[in-house]
């Protein structure tokens, strides 16, 4: 009977506090949302921006927005649109290097503003790559990039792997189809590059990246070589043939492509998993997004083979592996 009336005791105070909650009714036709303001004018490509306002997160698209107007002064030269096409809208003006841009975005009375500029598109000699077992499964990828003399660059490279085939389905016992693309982790020993004084990020475990942001300060005007090894671990339910293809992605970024894509790798870090998500923040004033100039290569490549010994040694030690690449980049 005591726990009969501790229950009914709870249940009345409940009762109670539900009947003086006050329901607020809220018409979202009526609320304003954000604005939000994104562009990535390409060094040799169309130039486009979307503007539109932030959405429900359950929503299926963005809404275009009437009524809006959109300016953009290209070396303090203004550039009409030239068309539109949901979102988006397009300028008759191919980005070029050196230009300065600078755009104004209005709706409702509200204005977003930002500035960048166009990079120079990288200049990269003598890329290879091959696949080599002699030691461990890796993909040596070497290059040499011609950094122009006096100019602040700062790059941003990584690898892209697309992986194409059958897998076994340990689970269901039947086959998966494959078709996906990523960026794996990568060593890289060029000091000139990943030195915490040009460099953003740290290797992992110290050894390994997956993406490298840097400055040119140490290799301005010079034509400074450059190697990447890509382990490749194998995949015991691969179905051959089964495709492994790389590409190698090299940009030069403005200081707001930098500082983006550092937040980005920052927020998505796996060491923040149990850690609130950190928020992205752009360089518009007035609205949220990023207004930020790239010159971006994507550089497929075609692997040659070194002869591999029958049983490749277990990757066990990683200053081996570290120790294998300072050898072979000789």
């Amino acid at each position: 009977m005591k726990y009969l009336r501790v229950l009914a005791l709870i249940a009345l105070t409940a009762t109670l506090f539900a009947s003086c909650e006050e329901v607020m009714e809220i018409d979202e036709s009526k609320i304003e949302s954000p604005l939000v303001l994104n562009a990535m004018p390409s060094n040799g490509q169309q130039m486009f921006v979307n503007f539109t306002r932030t959405r429900f997160f359950l929503a299926d698209t963005y809404k275009p927005l009437s009524n809006a107007t959109i300016s953009l002064l290209v070396n303090n030269t203004p550039v009409a649109v030239d068309s539109v096409s949901g979102c988006n809208y397009f300028f008759g003006y191919t980005a070029a290097p050196g230009d300065s841009l600078r755009i104004t975005a209005s709706h409702n009375g509200q204005t977003a503003t930002a500035s960048t500029y166009v990079p120079y598109m990288p200049t990269l000699n003598n890329v290879s790559a091959r696949l080599d077992s002699s030691l461990f499964h890796m993909v040596m990828i070497k290059f040499q990039l011609a950094d122009i003399a006096d100019l602040h660059e700062m790059y941003h490279i990584n690898v892209v792997e697309r992986d194409s085939g059958l897998r076994r389905n340990i689970m269901t016992g039947g086959f998966d189809t494959i078709d996906t693309t990523f960026n794996p982790y990568f060593i890289c020993n060029d000091r000139l590059i990943t030195d915490p004084s040009v460099a953003a990020f740290q290797p992992f475990g110290g050894f390994f990246y997956q993406r490298i942001l840097c400055s040119d300060s140490l290799i301005d005007g010079r034509n400074y070589n450059v190697t990447l090894m890509v382990l490749k671990l194998v995949d015991t339910t691969e179905v051959k043939p089964f495709s492994h293809s790389y590409s190698l992605n090299f940009e030069s970024v403005t200081p707001e492509r930098f500082d983006y894509l550092c937040q980005v790798a920052n927020a998505s870090n796996s060491n923040t998993m149990f850690a609130e998500p950190s928020q992205v923040k752009g360089n518009i004033n007035g609205a949220l997004g990023v207004f930020a100039g790239t010159a971006k290569q994507l550089i497929p490549l075609n692997l040659d083979s070194t002869i591999a010994p029958s049983t490749p040694p277990m990757i066990s030690d990683p200053q081996a592996v570290l120790d294998a690449y300072r050898r072979l980049c000789k």
